[in-house]
């Protein structure tokens, strides 16, 4: 089977759309917030998280673990035998993942789909009563996971660890050497791992949900089965949308950030389904071709510009001195910047015919 365009303008959606959620982490404190420093916002700042948590928190990174399982569901049905080659390939994109992450950004999500595409190879060819068994219970427990993880009020942690590690962060990546950012995040390499571990509990079932998408055929050609596409979008938007939209009764208190977690895992994969099966609609309708082409370039090589966003990030951020000092409208004008580099990235090698060099690496 060739490249399916809707899948890979899916693909383009998730790897922009993550880029508008981790801005924040680019351009101010993440390491820090990971070990409780979190503090209740006000005034413009709530409002602006509180918008980000509703309509951006989770929701592409939800759409990139569907596509993982959909790819995977994939090479499963076109492969001669299994897994073959394919934990050398989750080696691979692990062992990038953990690069990425030392040398350039702490906020990688390579290493842990990775961890996950192996599991869920291995899982592959179960029926899919087991399967939805699995996603029922695991999705189950990450709401309640969620929920039990938001009840703290998010108050300043004006000592201990986390504070401690805030500045530090601060210190490092807006007066520090290159040395000493890679320094800081070798130290907190413990909790990359921790955080990789935890992660599956969230992820493989979104990746199973991407597995039984594709088995159900709506997934690649939603005309197939117009009542059930139309089934799963009534679901997933009818609830998503309500869901995700509680994300806003957080700016009067300003503790969004300290509910993110119960959105990323709980709330977000649900409106995820329906946003990747919505642009599969688009795409096969032959509405907007230009845009569907322009993301599906993007997606094509969607590993080369998700690592393209991250060193450009760093380099301006970081390089530049400008981490913890910039607005959320400047952050905002920087996505847009990025956004039109991957752009133009996407369509230059799609042109030249050519496979993007970390694809090539993945694949070799």
């Amino acid at each position: 089977m060739g490249r399916l365009a809707g899948l890979d303008s899916a693909r383009g959606v998730a790897i922009l759309g993550i880029l508008l959620a981790n801005i924040p982490s680019f351009s101010g404190p993440a390491i820090g917030e990971a070990f409780g420093a979190l503090q209740r916002s006000h005034g413009a700042e709530a409002v602006l998280e509180g918008i980000t948590l509703a309509f951006v928190t989770g929701k592409c990174r939800g759409l990139l673990a569907l596509l993982f399982g959909v790819g995977i569901a994939m090479q499963f049905a076109n492969a001669m035998s299994w897994p073959a080659r394919y934990p050398r390939r989750c080696l691979v994109l692990a062992v990038i993942g953990l690069l990425h992450g030392l040398l350039i950004w702490f906020g990688d999500i390579l290493l842990p789909y990775a961890l996950t595409a192996l599991i869920v190879s291995m899982m592959i060819s179960w029926p899919t009563h087991r399967v939805l068994k699995v996603i029922k219970w695991m999705f189950g427990a990450c709401v309640v996971i969620g929920l039990l993880i938001s009840l703290p009020s998010a108050e300043a942690s004006s000592g201990g660890e986390g504070a401690k590690i805030l500045q530090r962060e601060i210190s490092a990546f807006s007066t520090g050497s290159y040395l000493e950012q890679v320094g800081l995040r070798v130290a907190m390499l413990p909790l990359t791992f921790m955080i990789a571990a935890l992660l599956q509990l969230h992820l493989i079932p979104v990746f199973l949900a991407g597995v039984l998408l594709y088995r159900s055929g709506i997934v690649t050609n939603p005309q197939s089965n117009p009542t059930l596409t139309s089934k799963v979008l009534k679901w997933s938007f009818g609830l998503g949308i309500p869901l995700n939209l509680l994300g806003l009764l957080t700016i009067p208190s300003g503790t969004a950030n300290s509910v993110a977690g119960l959105w990323e895992i709980g709330f977000a994969p649900i409106l995820a389904v329906g946003l990747l099966i919505g642009l599969q609609v688009i795409a096969h309708s032959n509405q907007m071709r230009s845009l569907i082409a322009a993301l599906a370039n993007v997606g094509r090589f969607a590993l080369t510009n998700y690592i393209a966003q991250s060193i450009l990030c760093t380099t301006l951020f970081y390089g530049l001195r400008l981490f913890n000092k910039t607005s959320p409208t400047f952050d905002l004008v920087v996505v847009v910047c990025v956004w039109i580099v991957n752009l133009g990235l996407g369509w230059l090698l799609a042109r030249r015919g050519r496979t993007g060099p970390l694809e090539r690496a993945l694949r070799a």
